[in-house]
């Protein structure tokens, strides 16, 4: 399940968008832990620490304590995991979780036992120290999930997995927008190697803040001149502005990066490399830690494009991949 789980971002996590809406208490340790992108195995020094590091509600009440997040967009869910590590003698024995799609903001949340939410999660047991997984396929999108601490203690990490899912229906076809941005639908179908960060956060929301959110690529697992990943737009479309951001990436960034397109009718053609590649942006320089645009000349013309290949000379690390544009229905 760990392996299925990590092709798929976490959509809770504040890298992402996520937030961390309410909670019914969070006395000794925040509630906005459960979201946060610090790793939960790495050892605290003092029981201080555990306000940074773990959603903790007080051992003094008898109800069962819950928490809302609030993803970063629609999400199908694929899977969940629940993180505890270093406090695993207060840690919770078991949790369950529901969740439930919104169109509007909902103002008091006190009140959630109200609402229709559907459980995803039903009375599971949790263990200490590890990274707990759990499947769960959705057959619709959810906007927030609800954690139920089911026994007293807490936990460090909340991670919900899946896709972005966006109802295209309404939208015109002079929409611009990021057409790589996750939370637009966008995703990473495959890559060629990592070394630290996740290729996941080419394609995130918000703007990178350390080389831990972008992505380092392997020099040595790949026999090729350049490291590569494959996106799927979150929607078919054209090309007007592409960014390389390398964001707190320096000597170690990568050199240099081309950009090739292809249009296809599923996925699956992209994998078994059954489409034609071609070229969207000429091998161009990247200089360090900043937005590298690219517009006008420096993209070929092209037809309406499904997926996108960046290929990064000859390896090193990029924080953010832009590419706006308008949809092609």
């Amino acid at each position: 399940m760990k392996d299925d789980l990590s092709t798929y971002p976490d959509l809770a996590s504040d890298l992402f968008g996520g937030e961390v809406v309410y909670a019914t208490d969070d006395t000794y340790g925040r509630k906005e832990n459960l979201i946060i992108e610090k790793d939960s195995s790495k050892n605290i020094s003092s029981s201080n620490d555990t306000r940074s590091n773990a959603w903790m509600p007080s051992f003094e009440k008898n109800t069962n304590e819950w928490v809302v997040l609030r993803l970063g967009c629609e999400t199908t869910i694929i899977g969940l995991e629940i993180e505890i590590f270093n406090e695993v003698k207060n840690a919770t024995l078991q949790i369950s979780i529901d969740a439930i799609h919104f169109k509007s903001r909902v103002e008091d949340w006190q009140l959630a036992d109200f609402l229709d939410w559907d459980s995803i999660l039903e009375k599971e047991d949790i263990e200490g120290n590890k990274r707990n997984y759990f499947d769960f396929q959705s057959t619709k999108p959810y906007t927030h999930v609800r954690l139920h601490l089911l026994s007293k203690g807490g936990i460090s990490r909340c991670k919900v997995f899946g896709e972005a899912y966006r109802d295209w229906t309404h939208l015109k076809d002079d929409l611009q927008l990021d057409l790589a941005m996750i939370t637009n639908g966008a995703k990473i179908l495959a890559h060629s190697s990592t070394f630290s960060g996740s290729v996941q956060n080419l394609i995130a929301p918000k703007k990178s803040t350390s080389m831990a959110d972008g992505w380092l690529t392997n020099a040595h697992e790949t026999k090729l001149p350049y490291q590569w990943v494959i996106v799927k737009l979150a929607h078919k479309g054209f090309i007007e502005k592409l960014i390389i951001d390398t964001y707190n990436f320096y000597d170690n960034r990568a050199e240099s990066c081309s950009l090739e397109y292809c249009i296809a009718t599923n996925d699956q053609d992209v994998l078994d490399e059954k489409v034609t590649w071609r070229d969207l942006l000429d091998k161009k320089g990247l200089k360090p830690h900043r937005e590298n645009p690219f517009s006008g000349e420096d993209i070929r013309d092209h037809e309406a494009i499904t997926h996108v290949m960046l290929k990064a000379y000859p390896y090193g690390g990029l924080s953010r991949l832009r590419l706006i544009g308008n949809i092609k229905k």
